[in-house]
C-alpha cells in the first residue's frame, strides 16, 4: 500500500514505520522529494536503532548543498522543521543565511540564530525590524553576541531613539518627563589627555568632578543599545566606566574603540576589577601581544585565566620570571612554571 509523504512522516514520528523502510531512507536509497527526505532524515537521526541513526547522519553529510538550500529557503517548509534544521546545520553559514532570510522561520529559530557567531547571519536578523519589534529574546541575543556588527547595534539604537522621541513627543504634556540622553555629546566623545588612563574603581569618598557627574548621569539614562554604540566612540572617561559593565558584549565593544592606546590596554590587563572576558579579549589581539608590558600585565594579573597566562610565561624576562615565581597572588601552576623557566634561563647563562 502506497503512503503519502505526510503519512510517511507520521509513521516515522510514531516509530511504527517498518525497519526496512527506515533503513532505506537512512541510507538514501528510497526515492523521496528533497523536503520529505530532509524531514525523514531529521527524525531518523534520533532513531532508537543506532545503525539507522548513524546512516541518517551520514546521509545528511552527503546531501548536495544545492538540495538543502532549496529546502530551507522554500516558503512551503514547516517552521518546526526549519527550526530543527537550523540546529542540524548550526556550523554551516550558507545554510543559516538561507534560514535567516526565510520569512516562515519562527521567532525562537531566529533567536537561536542570533546566538551564533556568524556576522552575515546576524546582519540579516538585525535588519528584520518586524522580528525585532515582536521578539525581545532575539534583540537580547543580538546585543549579547560579541560578533553582532556595530552597524546593526547602531541601527537598532537609532530605531529605539526614534521610538523614544515619538513617545517623548506624545508625553510632552507631562511635566516630569525625563529628557532622552544624547549619545554623542562632547562630554562623552571629546578626548581629554588629562584624564587618568584607568581608575579601577571609584571609591565612595572620592570627590567626582562636574564632568564625571555629567557622564554618569548621561550613561544612567541610556539603553544598553545606546551604550554599545557609545563604547566604540566614547572618550577615555566613558571607556573606563563601560569596561567595568557586567554585559560581556558591551565590555568587548570598548576594546574595538580605535582611540584605545597601548597604555590603556596595559592598564586594563593589570586590573582585577574587570571581567575575564575583557582579559581574554585583550589576549586575542595579536597587535597588542607584541607589546611586552601588556603580556607582562596579563601574566601577573591573578584574575587572568590560567589557559591564557601559561602560554605567555615563556615570553617573560629572567627578572620577571623570578618575581612571578615568588608571587603568591597567582596560581601555583603559574609560579612553578616560572620557577622552572627561571632555572633553565639561569643555567643557560652560565
Amino acid at each position: 500500500m502506497e503512503v503519502t509523504p505526510a503519512q510517511l512522516i507520521e509513521l516515522l514520528r510514531e516509530g511504527t514505520a517498518p525497519l526496512k523502510v527506515r533503513a532505506a531512507i537512512a541510507r538514501g536509497t528510497l526515492p523521496l522529494q528533497p523536503a520529505t527526505l530532509l524531514e525523514s532524515l531529521d527524525i531518523l537521526a534520533d532513531d532508537p536503532d543506532q545503525s539507522i541513526q548513524a546512516e541518517a547522519l551520514a546521509s545528511f553529510e552527503r546531501l548536495p548543498a544545492t538540495v538543502v538550500r532549496g529546502v530551507v529557503s522554500s516558503p512551503a517548509i514547516s517552521p518546526a522543521l526549519l527550526g530543527r534544521l537550523s540546529r542540524r546545520y548550526s556550523r554551516n553559514e550558507t545554510m543559516l543565511l538561507e534560514i535567516a532570510r526565510n520569512g516562515v522561520a519562527a521567532d525562537p529559530t531566529m533567536s537561536f540564530l542570533a546566538t551564533l557567531r556568524f556576522p552575515a547571519v546576524l546582519e540579516v536578523i538585525g535588519r528584520n525590524q518586524g522580528l525585532l519589534e515582536r521578539s525581545p529574546e532575539t534583540v537580547a541575543a543580538l546585543l549579547a553576541n560579541p560578533d553582532t556588527p556595530t552597524s546593526i547595534v547602531q541601527l537598532w539604537q537609532e530605531h529605539m531613539d526614534r521610538r523614544t522621541a515619538s513617545a517623548t513627543l506624545s508625553a510632552a504634556v507631562l511635566e516630569d518627563q525625563e529628557e532622552v540622553a544624547p549619545i554623542f555629546v562632547p562630554v562623552l566623545v571629546e578626548e581629554d589627555e588629562k584624564e587618568p588612563v584607568f581608575r579601577p574603581e571609584v571609591e565612595a569618598n572620592d570627590a567626582l568632578s562636574a564632568k564625571q557627574l555629567s557622564i554618569y548621569a548621561l550613561l544612567k539614562k541610556m539603553t544598553m543599545g545606546q551604550k554599545v554604540a557609545l563604547a566604540v566612540k566614547g572618550n577615555r572617561e566613558v571607556r573606563n566606566i563601560l569596561i567595568r559593565e557586567n554585559n560581556k558584549m558591551l565590555c568587548l565593544k570598548v576594546l574595538e574603540n580605535p582611540r584605545l592606546s597601548e597604555t590603556d590596554v596595559e592598564a586594563y590587563a593589570k586590573s582585577t576589577n574587570i571581567s575575564e572576558d575583557v582579559l581574554r579579549g585583550i589576549s586575542n589581539k595579536k597587535e597588542w601581544l607584541k607589546q611586552y608590558p601588556i603580556v607582562r600585565a596579563l601574566v601577573f594579573n591573578p584574575k587572568a585565566p590560567l589557559g591564557i597566562t601559561l602560554d605567555f610565561v615563556k615570553r617573560l624576562t629572567k627578572k620577571d620570571l623570578e618575581f612571578l615565581a615568588k608571587n603568591r597572588n597567582v596560581p601555583e601552576t603559574l609560579r612553578s612554571t616560572a620557577r622552572r623557566l627561571f632555572a633553565l634561563k639561569r643555567e643557560s647563562n652560565r
